[in-house]
């Protein structure tokens, strides 16, 4: 069996283990933000724009880093879209995003215990 990999948009955010069944064992990186507690404690957010609330989390706190230095010539930051740093000519970057997969239909953090370790890292 050779593992199934996607991007994150395979995650529609409903949460609907009926409707994801056929998704079992698809891997995908996802941002930390919607595999945490962060997620449980965004009453009243749709699903679908849970990403959305996630690079604006994320935007705040780079502009609180900006302003405070102005100067400001490398930053690193784990935010809730995923590692960010900030590059010399000031484009900020995401890098290192958690695994999920799905599991009777549900999105589980980290890799399937069934993974080659020589797959578990991009």
């Amino acid at each position: 069996n050779l593992p199934i990999y996607a991007t994150s948009a395979i995650d529609a955010g409903t949460h609907d283990g009926v409707a994801d069944l056929d998704l079992d064992t698809v891997r995908f990186p996802e941002m930390p933000w919607l595999l945490s507690a962060h997620q449980a404690a965004q009453t009243g957010v749709e699903p679908m724009f849970a990403r959305m609330q996630a690079f604006g989390f994320d935007a705040y706190h780079i502009w609180q880093q900006l302003a405070a230095n102005p100067a400001l010539q490398e930053l690193h930051l784990a935010g809730a879209t995923g590692m960010l740093s900030m590059t010399p000519d000031g484009r900020i970057e995401r890098h290192d995003l958690p695994w999920a997969y799905f599991a009777n239909g549900r999105v589980v953090p980290g890799l399937p215990a069934d993974e080659p370790a020589s797959m578990a890292a991009p």
